[in-house]
């Protein structure tokens, strides 16, 4: 008899803890639906014609911009190249290096 009202009890607490858990992911949907109708934008049914001119146009810049942007990187990084390709080589040597990294380096300079 113990363990039928055991039972019954552990069936309660089971179903108020899940229905408790579904309202407040039921609160959780209703809070972010309505954030969504707060902060939605307009449909594109609403705007006026001079309204989407100016979105398209200002689209139209940003992507002038960015192709110009991409230009000058590619510009700039063929000139550090350049740099690098004319500048000669040379050893350095510093006093206090061990021998062997010396010779390996005077090495690697007469290459």
């Amino acid at each position: 008899m113990e363990v039928a009202v055991e039972l019954q009890q552990a069936l309660y607490v089971t179903a108020i803890g899940m229905g408790l858990v579904f309202m407040a992911l039921l609160v959780v949907m209703g809070v972010a639906m309505g954030a969504e109708q707060l902060f939605r934008n307009r449909s594109p049914e609403e705007e006026t014609p001079q309204q989407h001119a100016d979105e398209s146009a200002a689209g139209e810049d940003l992507r002038i911009a960015a192709v110009i942007a991409a230009a000058l990187t590619v510009l700039d990084h063929e000139a550090q190249v350049e740099a690098l390709a004319s500048m000669p080589e040379s050893v350095l040597t510093l006093e206090r290096v061990p021998s062997g990294w010396k010779a390996a380096g005077r090495l690697a300079g007469m290459r």
